[in-house]
């Protein structure tokens, strides 16, 4: 009898105490079967181990229920559980991206993965976007790096398949909370978060300046973006929702953005002199969490502005970066 077992990552976890996923139970609710549905459609990409944390195989869940002698499996009388399904994984270990990070001592290969770990996020998310998925929930906890030192991302449940119909009843379904203070989504998911919650039928300047309010202490900034969405005042919210799902596209990008703004701004705490290439880095990264959606560049062009920034880098301004202390120790 197969027996399946679930390691949880813990949130300090490191090199060598990082736990292995080995199957977990989903249930049949509506994010458990959009996550089968996505992880279905991701399997069919060719070598998706390579860029996504996907199942080997999607099972229905039996129960084993014991009869009266319970050492003999053979009295087993296995109930089909038609509320879950069983995903089973690869063994394998993996490590949060900010975890795995933290555990290295070398700021020579620290520096080096930092950098090629974003230009391969970055073709990840590119994938997701050409075969029309969203994967909607990238942060901390859903970057994890794999036993070859790859990057790939995991945590499907919230991905939005915009090949499917009903986008804007799935994201009526989600986006239940408002939530001003997570920094991975777009102001498009917080407006569209604030509707939903609200149960708004149209849209106020009051509604916008509340929630563009709650995401910027920059007053241009903050501004600047509600004259922009400003021309959704006064506009049916069903058709707001549609209009917002239209940057989709650029959803990820912003919030891989957050998380390497964290990352790129630690790093440059611990450096004593202003370095070129760490200074145009944050710019680059500036363009992908623009307010004003129109703004931030396609991924593929993101991919050709940071190619670009990596063959121009001057190499000292490269090397200066591997002497500098890690931790700030």
């Amino acid at each position: 009898m197969n027996k399946c077992v679930y390691f949880f990552m813990d949130e300090d976890n490191h090199k060598e105490t990082g736990k292995a996923l080995v199957s977990r139970y989903v249930k049949k609710n509506l994010l458990g079967k959009n996550e089968i549905d996505i992880l279905l459609r991701l399997k069919q990409l060719p070598e998706c181990n390579k860029f996504f944390h996907v199942c080997e195989t999607i099972e229905d869940v039996k129960i084993a229920e014991l009869g009266t002698n319970a050492y003999n499996l053979q009295s087993v009388n296995f109930i089909k559980d038609d509320h879950s399904m069983l995903l089973r994984y690869k063994d394998q270990k993996l490590l949060y991206l900010d975890g795995f990070l933290s555990s290295l001592s070398c700021s020579r290969k620290y520096i080096l993965l930092l950098i090629d770990f974003y230009r391969r996020l970055l073709s990840n998310i590119h994938l997701l976007v050409s075969s029309n998925i969203i994967h909607n929930n990238i942060g901390f906890k859903s970057i994890v790096v794999n036993s070859f030192e790859l990057p790939i991302l995991t945590n499907f449940r919230l991905a939005l398949d915009l090949t499917k119909a009903g986008k804007m009843g799935f994201c009526k379904e989600v986006f239940t909370q408002y939530i001003p203070g997570h920094i991975y989504w777009p102001p498009e998911i917080h407006l569209l978060s604030y509707i939903i919650t609200n149960k708004l039928s149209s849209l106020s300047l009051n509604n916008l300046e509340t929630v563009f309010h709650d995401i910027s202490h920059n007053t241009k900034v903050r501004n600047d973006a509600v004259a922009y969405f400003a021309k959704y005042v006064n506009m049916n919210c069903d058709h707001i929702i549609e209009e917002l799902l239209r940057f989709s596209g650029t959803w990820d990008q912003y919030a891989l953005g957050q998380c390497y703004l964290k990352l790129i701004g630690d790093l440059q705490k611990n450096i004593k002199t202003s370095n070129n290439f760490v200074v145009m880095f944050l710019e680059l990264l500036q363009e992908t969490v623009e307010l004003v959606p129109s703004r931030r560049p396609l991924v593929s062009k993101m991919m050709n502005k940071y190619r670009q920034l990596l063959d121009n880098a001057d190499i000292n301004q490269l090397y200066s970066l591997f002497s500098y202390t890690l931790n700030g120790v």
